[in-house]
């Protein structure tokens, strides 16, 4: 299909599964409550305070900069707010290693996804199943291996494991929101429609911009995959503006008002 002609929109669709949408907004607290227990491993690690109120100002603050910098690499900034300068320090090198794992968890479930896609993807290249296994292979070794790059990422092997545990957990469960916003507006295969999700967030995270995982951005590659799939581009850019707000926008907004009533106690 021509690129332009992924793009032709016909706003001819229904929501024909609301409570898809409902359990997909559900899952939200479960997404971020498993990026919060990342936080708390890190922190822990690290024998800093885990004391609840610290610990989630910091945490919110983390996705106030996160939303408002490219590519969310702004989130160990927030992160570090009430911590020492040392201490900050520490954080910001150990909220890396976590956003790498989910980085790895991305790329793994991608990998898979693209996998069980060959029969779409042979018709645009043939990519023996070797490779798929290779990339994941080199990527998860690379991963549970940082600490032999630079002494700066040094982490015990056992944080990198529950990091990269929690990470591919959290991966699940915003895949899944992803699968069954797009299925409230279409009648598929589940299967397939996740099988597309994975992709899509491959292709978000390995594109070379500041602008991954922002709004547009996302919608770009959603409409490009599922219509190579078969499904109407209108559906899939409206799911995956959803998608946006109920994993970005309302978090952030939540967060925002969270830091404010506590600046006041």
């Amino acid at each position: 299909m021509p690129f332009h002609r992924a793009f032709e929109m016909n706003w001819d669709f229904a929501l024909a599964h609301p409570w898809y949408l409902v359990s997909a907004l559900l899952l939200m607290p479960l997404n971020w409550g498993l990026e919060y227990l990342k936080y708390v491993q890190v922190l822990k690690t690290l024998e800093l305070s885990t004391d609840a109120r610290k610990v989630n100002r910091s945490f919110a603050s983390g996705l106030l900069t996160g939303f408002v910098s490219p590519a969310y690499l702004g989130n160990f900034i927030g992160r570090m707010k009430g911590f020492q300068k040392e201490e900050a320090e520490r954080i910001a090198r150990l909220t890396i290693v976590s956003s790498l794992a989910q980085f790895t968890a991305t790329i793994l479930f991608g990998t898979i996804g693209l996998f069980l896609l060959d029969e779409f993807v042979s018709d645009f290249v043939q990519v023996p199943w070797g490779v798929y296994a290779f990339v994941g292979a080199v990527i998860l070794l690379a991963y549970l291996s940082l600490d032999q790059f630079h002494a700066k990422w040094t982490s015990s092997f056992l944080l990198r494991l529950r990091l990269l545990s929690l990470s591919c957990m959290r991966y699940i469960i915003f895949s899944v929101q992803f699968t069954l916003v797009i299925m409230a507006f279409t009648i598929q295969d589940i299967i397939l429609v996740w099988q597309g999700v994975t992709v899509v967030y491959l292709l978000m995270t390995i594109s070379p911009s500041i602008f991954s995982g922002k709004l547009l951005f996302r919608e770009l590659w959603t409409v490009l995959v599922f219509n190579a799939l078969g499904f109407p581009a209108d559906a899939c850019l409206c799911a995956a503006f959803l998608v946006w707000v109920f994993n970005n926008l309302l978090p952030v907004l939540l967060a925002w008002v969270y830091i404010k009533r506590s600046s006041h106690e």
